[in-house]
């Protein structure tokens, strides 16, 4: 039995912890010597069959050396050689990981190799600027297909030649690539095909030029009729990425069903387009607009949905609520009626930010939007409801959750710097708020209140302890003002619950903790 597919990778470290703390205690005086050593010995080998797949699960390889003075300003940081000790060491390190049996056990390969010149200043890099033969990119790539068990391949600033395709496509698990700022060299000429289901794909190179030649490569050896999920970045990319997409695209996307893009206006004027070409999308995510204002208010003013649109299945979707109308369409037919295109799928989970408004949009436009005919038959199935918001008033809340009787998850939440974001009353008022005992799991709410710290953190505690009353399947809670303090509660299963208190008015450090804290816990901050 393979113990990462038990799943013993997942524990926690403090399981762990006490694991080892049984292993290093044995009860010495109960035993004579040669029975502890065996016992000892034998605990040991356990230990070992246990631990040694899942310290092995993940290669990493670097061969470039960055200077970190520069990583946190964001500046391009030169790259210079390693040192022979360093490339010694690698070597080493991929050896062993190579060896029997400890190549079976890798799962994630990670390549981030050092090149020079930088790929901006020219690219196609010339082959011959790389010793391939000598190189710790090449003994990686001869190492490949010795991991027979890899699921996830991550490279960054990589260049493929012919070789080091052909090496990928012998991984007869390999599932997920992550490629950012990757190349396949002109003289690349192997007819393969890497069959994925998961791909993340960026690339930064400011030359169209560059960009649409190495998308057009990446394209012709990837099987993009076996892709469930893919992230295209930045917004620029993703238009070059689908630039080819209409009655000449080599595939439809039949079998992608998760979907993570940045959009520009020319995205926007090709989404449409883009769903009609996947059908199975059930996942959509929209972020990352241009910064510009102006722009953005002019892009949605301007933009005409088209006479026929397709009807999207979407059961997630996670982007600017100014969007939602491309996947709830209500088109108008040539006679200027409109007409409500229902999916056969439901959505499921929404999660709103706003376009035009960083702070988030006030609840109460996102409730009248939302509770027009237009939506809110579309919007029965809910389960997981997340919005960004400016402010929050309490019978807007009532009036939309009445349309939600199946909802399990429900955030509301603001901004650290947002004033005034609700009545001083607001969380007695939540006490009454009316969502099904029978369904509610998770409820995170940002509020605001002019009382003291101790005021608010006393005030969590007895909101926590009557909704954990009131809501008996209640697995997550987040109450939160943040120019006072954060409570984080959580129970992971009956019996076994955890609670924290974070003063967030007393210093950012602790504002960075809390925000750290609620994203372990809720999956649905964006």
């Amino acid at each position: 039995m393979d113990p990462v597919n038990t799943g013993l990778d997942l524990l926690p470290t403090d399981i762990w912890l006490k694991i080892v703390d049984e292993i290093i205690h044995s009860d010495s005086e109960s035993e004579d010597e040669s029975e502890a050593l065996m016992n000892i010995s034998s605990t040991c080998r356990a230990f070992r069959w246990l631990t040694l797949p899942l310290i092995c699960s993940t290669l990493t390889i670097h061969t470039y050396v960055l200077d970190d003075s520069l990583i946190e300003t964001w500046e391009k940081s030169e790259r210079t050689p390693p040192s022979s000790a360093q490339m010694d060491r690698e070597i080493q390190r991929l050896e062993f990981f190579s060896s029997s049996p400890i190549a079976s056990y890798v799962r994630y390969l990670i390549l981030c190799p050092w090149r020079q010149p930088p790929f901006e200043s020219s690219w196609p890099l010339p082959a011959t600027d790389i010793d391939f033969t000598d190189s710790l990119v090449h003994k990686f790539y001869q190492a490949v297909p010795r991991f027979q068990n890899a699921q996830s391949l991550e490279c960054t600033d990589s260049d493929f030649d012919s070789f080091a395709l052909q090496q990928i496509s012998q991984l007869p698990k390999l599932k997920f690539m992550d490629l950012t700022n990757c190349n396949i060299l002109p003289s690349a000429k192997a007819p393969v095909q890497l069959r994925i289901n998961t791909l993340h794909f960026m690339h930064q190179a400011k030359s169209d030029t560059l960009l649409t030649l190495g998308v057009d490569r990446w394209l012709r050896v990837l099987d993009l009729s076996k892709l469930q999920e893919l992230r295209v970045y930045p917004d620029r990319l993703v238009s070059f990425f689908f630039h080819g997409m209409g009655p000449t695209y080599p595939s439809d996307l039949n079998t992608l069903s998760r979907l993570f893009i940045s959009v520009s206006a020319r995205v926007l004027t090709q989404l449409p387009l883009l769903l009609s070409k996947t059908p199975g999308l059930r996942h959509l995510s929209i972020s990352s607009w241009p910064s510009d204002f102006e722009n953005r208010k002019r892009i949605l003013e301007t933009y005409q949905p088209p006479l026929i649109s397709p009807t999207p299945n979407i059961e997630v979707y996670r982007g600017p609520y100014e969007l939602l109308h491309i996947i709830l369409p209500v088109t108008k037919s040539k006679s200027g009626k409109s007409q409500l295109h229902l999916p056969t799928l439901p959505l499921r989970r929404l999660y709103l930010n706003s376009l035009l408004l960083p702070s988030g949009e006030h609840f109460k436009l996102l409730h009248q939007s939302l509770s027009s005919p237009h939506y809110s038959l579309q919007l029965s199935g809910l389960t997981h409801f997340y919005a960004k918001v400016c402010s929050i008033e309490y019978d807007d809340v009532v009036e939309f959750c009445a349309l939600l009787p199946v909802l399990q998850e429900l955030s509301l939440e603001a901004m650290v710097n947002t004033q005034n974001v609700t009545r001083e009353t607001f969380l007695d008022d939540l006490l009454t708020i009316p969502l099904s005992s029978s369904h509610m799991r998770s409820l995170a709410i940002n509020w605001t209140t002019n009382n003291s710290v101790d005021y608010v953190v006393s005030k969590h505690k007895q909101v926590q302890t009557q909704l954990v009353k009131r809501f008996p399947l209640l697995e997550k809670l987040w109450l939160c003002d943040w120019r006072r303090a954060a409570l984080l509660w959580h129970r992971s299963v009956p019996g076994r619950e955890i609670s924290m208190v974070y003063e967030t008015g007393t210093h950012a450090s602790k504002i960075n903790e809390a925000i750290d804290a609620r994203l372990i816990f809720f999956s649905t901050a964006m």
